[in-house]
């Protein structure tokens, strides 16, 4: 583990799975529960699917994002409601659930398990470059009031921590927990997570560097402890990735 010093901002460097025991996440608030994930390419900041990836002629603020979030939830619920079954639909219940099946939302997926998410960040070697894991914490949680929050509560708040509802075993498997995030500069921009200022100064997300040269020895780590991709999405469709991800590892091929 590399540890820079600027000032007094620390970037933290994991090259093996041991360093991920040594980064000092936080040393303020250890008592508190972290949140992580993991992302192959370091340039990528943290930041949900709705905020990303739109066409730039559009207009770029939160109304109008979460305008597009609105027709796409609908879209979705209007398709999927013949293998849905009964579902109790309400404002934050709706996202998490078109969430879980790729549809961008202002939710971001996070693991409470750091090994979780640092196979997300090394699994495809696919991504020639330095991966990042982030650690964050949300002092607000808001897993009781699920059922109830409304969309004027959702925009009210800066940073939010979710416990999905067990919608299959992969929700079980990952430890996951979604995040709600409003932040904009005053220009309309949005701003990756590890850039913003929370108000609260229990609020934070560190986003650490795993370098190129470090990514495969650490999936091997990861496999031999029983971290694969069978263990993270249980399910046929799991077994038939991870071999396929052994496949292309050992002889070089892609199936696609």
């Amino acid at each position: 583990m590399n540890k820079n010093s600027n000032d007094d901002e620390q970037e933290y460097t994991i090259c093996s799975l041991a360093d991920v025991f040594r980064v000092e996440f936080k040393s303020n608030f250890d008592s508190m529960p972290k949140i992580f994930r993991g992302q192959a390419d370091f340039a990528w900041g943290a930041l949900p699917s709705l905020y990303r990836h739109l066409d730039f002629r559009l207009p770029f603020n939160l109304k109008h994002r979460h305008g597009i979030e609105a027709i796409l939830i609908g879209k979705f619920f209007s398709r999927a409601e013949p293998y849905l079954g009964a579902h109790r639909r309400n404002f934050l219940r709706d996202r998490m659930l078109a969430q879980h099946y790729g549809v961008p939302t202002r939710l971001l997926d996070w693991s409470q398990n750091p090994l979780i998410a640092l196979y997300f960040a090394v699994e495809d070697d696919r991504y020639d470059c330095d991966g990042a894991l982030f650690c964050g914490l949300a002092s607000a949680n808001w897993t009781g009031a699920v059922e109830k929050a409304r969309e004027e509560d959702v925009l009210c708040v800066d940073f939010v921590s979710l416990i999905p509802p067990s919608l299959d075993t992969r929700i079980t498997a990952q430890t996951a927990i979604l995040t709600v995030q409003n932040q904009t500069m005053p220009d309309n921009r949005f701003v990756h997570m590890e850039d913003y200022e929370f108000p609260k100064k229990t609020d934070y997300v560190k986003k650490i560097r795993i370098p190129r040269a470090a990514k495969s020895q650490i999936y091997q780590e990861l496999q031999s402890i029983g971290i694969t991709r069978w263990s993270i999405y249980p399910s046929i469709q799991g077994v038939g990735e991870g071999v396929n991800n052994e496949f292309r590892r050992v002889w070089g091929y892609t199936t696609f």
